[in-house]
């Protein structure tokens, strides 16, 4: 049971014909491969034109949101353009940091706990976390929050005990 020549040379010719075939289609795989890069280059690039820069971005919302503070406020306008003063009151177990904007606590730190984590001390509130506001109405028509208007810097005061009040 030989294999005759007619077959030997049917599949050398089959053989080459895979073997084309999976030349040409890796070589355009490939070039659409570069094609691609080079569309997702073209994008990236244009992203980044067109990108602007984090603080730029936050300059804008801070910008915006200003803007609307200042519109809001109405005959409080001059508490809205106060520079932002902190005020820290303290005794041997809390440290509370006011701020003047809004005239709120920012800042709550017990003092005589730590984190069992990292040691760090124990921070009840920090931020805005626990905003405390009131809706005001500064003109016929417009609503401002107290929470965003700066009232005057708190003097702190040492009393005869030692105690720290504001």
């Amino acid at each position: 049971m030989g294999m005759d020549r007619n077959t030997v040379i049917g599949f050398v010719l089959i053989g080459l014909l895979m073997m084309g075939m999976f030349f040409f289609n890796s070589r355009g795989q490939n070039e659409a491969r570069m094609i691609e890069a080079q569309k997702q280059k073209t994008k990236d690039s244009l992203a980044n034109l067109n990108k602007r820069p984090d603080s730029l971005v936050k300059a804008d919302s801070e910008n915006a949101a200003n803007s609307h503070r200042a519109q809001s406020a109405g005959k409080f306008q001059n508490s809205i353009n106060q520079p932002v003063v902190e005020t820290t009151v303290e005794n041997e177990v809390v440290k509370i940091t006011f701020t003047n904007r809004g005239a709120q606590p920012k800042v709550v730190e017990l003092k005589k706990y730590k984190q069992i984590d990292d040691g760090t001390p124990v921070i009840l509130q920090t931020g805005d976390f626990n905003k405390f506001s009131y809706e005001i109405m500064t003109d016929s028509n417009k609503k401002a929050s107290t929470a965003d208007l700066i009232f005057a810097p708190a003097v702190k005061t040492v009393n005869a005990d030692k105690s720290q009040t504001v």
